[in-house]
């Protein structure tokens, strides 16, 4: 490869171009530094992304945000998309249990139902169920409250039922992770303390939850959250930043012998140019391996071995989301609300949920017109049959068995909607489809990766002017993702010092 001559120094690099990388290099340029973000892939938003199928512009990535906190809408309001708010359709959702179909409880976090003798917690977990879980509300005030994981929190205040037909479908559904293998604080901020205050998960649970059905502690844009990812990058071009696209950062090293001294990075190009940008910062917003190794020769012993270890024991799962447009009269009756979640083990079924996109929001219903349907199907890796996932995880893998492995896909999605929805869907109903695959997409936070992520911010802690976030590390989903990369912008924009 022919190298070309040493960029100018610029203040920050970000690596990653997905929304925390995004968000963040939105942070530097509206400070008023020079930043240049370093994306791999053709375009930059990552996992919230959008396809035109069928003339219907649709999300086949993120489609909808937790509205805790307020971080997201805060941040969808200051890029001037505050009218484009929406809630879902309060029609709730389902799960698709072994035996049953039932309806998700309308008041709860994660499946914990934060009214147990409900109707709909009975038809879920069922009479005898119902009342063991009751028993959180007598049980002493701090039992289980140091257990480790969600699931067992749950099943020693609330029985196994509750793991098993509720916590369990809704927990892998978000986070492709069993409850038992699930840090509590990472998944469900606040709710040990909430038990602790309140005397039961129950109480906990009212605290937080919407009374609303399932769906209404989540919002979306209207036409899309792929707008949320075009307005950061119109903005940070508008302020100067530089985005660079189809490039992947290949070294990181200091570019002097001071503490204080530039960081060189490296990186190739499309036309397989290789190229340095020397930047007084980096902030690293990609997935743990990439980052463990460009910062490994880096990092000081003994912080690199021990982080390093726990890094390659990390658990990480494909995402494949399958999305069709189809034409079905019989779905205008939206047999399943805004969608299904699928519990372990229920025979016939590979995908671990759909979402009935159409049902869900009321503006692609009106744009999509009667008895036309946009329906998503999720899957792990795991999910995949091995033919498929294989043709589809090896990078430069042909068009041909790309297309073969897509084909296999889609007629199992819609199979497994068939089965879900309680509806015939065939071939001749399809008018469009697309297929999108994520490596290494999600990190499921459990106690050992929660060790993870304090190892390397400790040993990162010692490099001048490094950063780390990303769904990896501030876990899953646009509500976490989101303020992390804000805080850990700010973080550095104060330790930023131009070298002497």
């Amino acid at each position: 490869m022919k190298k070309t001559g040493v960029n100018p120094l610029v203040d920050i690099v970000v690596i990653g171009g997905g929304i925390a990388g995004l968000v963040a290099a939105d942070v530097f340029a509206r400070a008023g530094l020079s930043v240049t973000l370093i994306e791999e892939r053709a375009t930059v938003g990552g996992l919230v992304t959008s396809a035109v199928l069928d003339g219907l512009r649709l999300d086949v990535g993120a489609e909808a945000f937790a509205t805790r906190e307020g971080s997201v809408s805060d941040l969808a309001i200051d890029l001037g998309l505050a009218d484009d708010l929406v809630r879902p359709d309060p029609a709730g959702a389902w799960i698709r249990m072994p035996t049953k179909t039932v309806r998700i409880p309308r008041l709860g976090i994660l499946g914990i139902p934060g009214n147990p003798l409900a109707r709909d917690v009975r038809a879920a977990i069922g009479l005898k169920g119902a009342i063991r879980a009751s028993f959180d509300r007598v049980l002493p005030r701090g039992f289980a409250a140091e257990s480790a994981t969600l699931g067992e929190l749950v099943r020693k205040r609330m029985g196994q039922r509750v793991v098993d037909r509720l916590v369990a479908p809704i927990c892998l559904g978000i986070h492709s992770t069993h409850p038992n293998s699930l840090d509590i604080d990472a998944v469900a901020p606040s709710l040990r303390e909430g038990l602790r205050r309140t005397g039961s998960l129950v109480g906990a649970v009212k605290e937080r939850a919407t009374t609303q059905r399932a769906g209404g502690a989540v919002m979306g844009l209207d036409g899309g959250l792929w707008k949320l990812t075009e307005a950061l990058h119109e903005r940070i071009v508008r302020n100067g930043g530089n985005i660079l696209t189809s490039s992947r950062v290949t070294s990181l090293a200091p570019a002097g012998r001071a503490r204080t001294s530039a960081w060189q990075v490296g990186y190739t190009d499309m036309p397989g140019m290789q190229r340095t940008v020397r930047a007084l910062g980096v902030l690293f917003a990609v997935p743990a391996l990439q980052a463990q190794t460009l910062l490994r020769e880096n990092l000081t012993e003994p912080q690199s071995t021990s982080a390093g270890r726990l890094l390659l024991d990390a658990k990480t799962e494909d995402v494949t989301i399958v999305t069709l447009v189809l034409i079905s009269a019989a779905l205008d009756a939206h047999p399943r609300g805004s969608g299904i979640i699928v519990a372990p083990e229920s025979p016939g079924v590979r995908a671990k949920a759909l979402t009935h996109s159409s049902s869900k929001w009321p503006w692609l219903a009106s744009v999509a017109g009667a008895g036309r349907h946009a329906i998503r199907l999720s899957y792990s890796g795991s999910q995949l049959s091995t033919p498929a996932k294989k043709s589809a995880s090896i990078e430069g893998s042909s068009a041909a068995s790309i297309k073969k492995a897509d084909a296999e896909l889609v007629a199992k999605a819609l199979a497994d909607a068939s089965v879900l929805l309680g509806v015939e869907l065939s071939a001749g109903d399809l008018r469009a489809s697309r297929v999108t695959r994520w490596s290494d997409a999600v990190t499921p936070p459990s106690p050992a990766h929660r060790e993870l992520v304090r190892a390397w911010t400790k040993a990162v802690a010692r490099l001048n002017r490094i950063g780390l976030t990303g769904s990896w590390i501030a876990g899953t989903g646009l509500a976490s993702v989101i303020p992390h990369s804000q805080a850990a912008a700010d973080q550095l924009i104060a330790g930023l010092q131009r070298p002497s």
